[in-house]
């Protein structure tokens, strides 16, 4: 039988650390790595908060209920087109980036967090029912800054949102007004 002696169990213990290390690494790059990035024209939701650490976004079919926004250009280092929602992701092996989004409206959806529609985590499509939504009205696939014009008889508290590149415009209501 042979006995190990102190220089053999401190070689062991540098062996077990290292190997703990490299499956630790490989976790985080696999984490990074492991999906695709998103897509121009893929649709979802974000699912968290500022400052948080988990996954930001849930994908969706752009026909799904909850399919919020719609990413109309991939992460990249080049800023967002004016009016559109940005949302900036990171990774531990890249700068961060910018990722643009517009809203995924149709006639007849509803959404709230449209008074803060600048800032995806708050824009959600919900229920019409829901209190303080906002149904669409009208969606122009133009710059149209009078998109609202014909609404503005019809309800009390309209809200126009304009996007450029590519360009949409819409108009919304709030329910009951």
């Amino acid at each position: 039988m042979r006995v190990v002696g102190p220089l053999g169990i401190a070689i062991l213990i540098a062996v077990f650390a290292s190997m703990v290390g490299v499956l630790i690494y490989a976790a985080i790059v696999a984490r990074d790595t492991g999906r695709a990035p998103l897509q121009a024209g893929e649709c979802g939701f974000v699912t968290d908060q500022p400052g948080s650490v988990n996954d930001p976004w849930t994908l969706r079919p752009c026909t799904d209920p909850v399919a919020a926004l719609v990413v109309v250009r991939a992460a990249s280092v080049t800023k967002c087109p004016a009016g559109t929602m940005t949302r900036s992701v990171s990774s531990r092996r890249s700068p961060a980036k910018r990722l643009c989004l517009q809203m995924n409206a149709a006639v007849g959806d509803c959404f709230t967090g449209i008074d803060q529609w600048l800032s995806a985590e708050k824009v959600g499509k919900v229920a019409c029912t829901t209190p303080g939504a906002f149904q669409v009205n009208t969606v122009h696939n133009a710059v149209d800054y009078n998109v609202c014009a014909p609404q503005r008889q019809l309800h009390r508290e309209i809200d126009e949102i304009v996007y450029q590149s590519p360009d949409k415009s819409i108009c919304l209501h709030r329910v009951g007004t």
